[in-house]
């Protein structure tokens, strides 16, 4: 076992609020925070007397510093132990993987209580990290109402906090089989991205290329070609197929001459589809036969297959807690956490 207890937090809650007391209970973050906690006991660290256990870390220049977690980060000066040794601090790789697998671990969770029914939202959550005998780094611990904090639309509490602020133990209790009951609707569903091409010269390669590295988080890619236009009966026929046996599809329609097609895919079938004009760069004009469609005739014209690809997967992510992790996760590590002075 690693001695850090790793935390992610969504909203500002609990011990957040001591270090930072000018946020608002409930401060949403953008980007998650993940903490590492140094875990020690007897408020004693390697013969450093600290003032309090349980200290968080923070890493500056490979260094570790130890701040008081009851302390406001602004009293924080100096820190009250500056050690250049703590676990880890020779190989910040690892510090990185440790949160990063956290922080994935946690968007994957948070999706999962999203999708389940009573709009609950996974707050926080503190979990520990070990390694195997080979050495591998694995998340070491159970993730459930003891180690979580998930409220409901109104506030109330589905984790150990109910048990903090003294609820009966017939309370806690009943509160800990709803989460049970919850937790196990989790699942990762049966989807499909469905590549459409309207001749065999189409190049699907590139897209299915895009999909590739998210295809085992819980959805296919079924190839198809056909040209709606030349044999409108079996196309339709066969994507009432496709969709029948996995309705939670996406439709991506590369299509070369006349991009026509996509919308008249649109029309016949009840999920999304996005068409690309496969020889946007050669035929520009290809494109509006696509824009300017009639009624009931639904479809994203999307010109660059990268982002085609992606909205598909965003599509899919909203039933996905596994897509959404890895889609969500790539575009926080962009953002940056702000706060609203008013």
């Amino acid at each position: 076992m690693i001695d850090y207890e790793v935390v992610a937090r969504r909203e500002a809650y609990g011990s957040y609020l001591k270090a930072y007391p000018y946020l608002p209970k409930g401060h949403l973050f953008s980007k998650l925070v993940v903490q590492l906690f140094l875990k020690t006991s007897g408020k004693n660290w390697e013969g450093v007397i600290l003032p309090e256990d349980d200290p968080l870390m923070i890493i500056v220049d490979g260094n570790g510093y130890l701040c008081n977690p009851k302390l406001p980060m602004d009293r924080e000066i100096p820190y009250f132990a500056i050690l250049e040794e703590f676990p880890l601090c020779d190989n910040l790789e690892v510090i990185e993987e440790i949160k990063t697998f956290a922080a994935k671990t946690f968007l994957a969770l948070e999706k999962a209580w999203q999708l389940v029914p009573g709009n609950r939202r996974l707050i926080d959550f503190k979990v520990e990290f070990g390694t195997t005998k080979d050495g591998e780094l694995v998340l070491a611990d159970v993730i459930d109402s003891d180690s979580w904090r998930v409220l409901d639309s109104e506030g109330g509490h589905l984790d150990k906090q109910i048990y903090r602020d003294g609820g009966e133990t017939d309370e806690v209790l009943a509160k800990y089989k709803i989460a049970a009951g919850l937790t196990g609707l989790f699942q990762v569903p049966n989807q499909q991205v469905i590549l459409w091409a309207g001749s065999e010269d189409d190049d699907l390669d590139s897209i299915e290329k895009l999909l590739s590295k998210y295809v085992p988080y819980g959805y296919k890619v079924t190839r198809n070609v056909c040209s709606m236009h030349k044999q409108p009966v079996k196309g339709i026929f066969e994507l009432n197929q496709l969709v029948h046996k996995i309705p939670d599809s996406v439709i991506i329609a590369l299509i070369g001459m006349s991009n026509g097609a996509a919308p008249i895919i649109g029309a016949n079938e009840s999920v999304p589809v996005i068409t690309v004009p496969a020889n946007y760069d050669k035929t520009p004009n290809d494109v509006f036969s696509s824009l300017h469609t009639p009624s009931l005739t639904p479809v994203s014209t999307i010109i660059s297959p990268k982002n085609a690809a992606l909205q598909a997967l965003k599509s899919l992510s909203m039933r996905n807690p596994r897509i959404y992790m890895e889609l969500r996760y790539a575009q926080e590590k962009l953002l940056t956490n702000v706060l609203i002075l008013e």
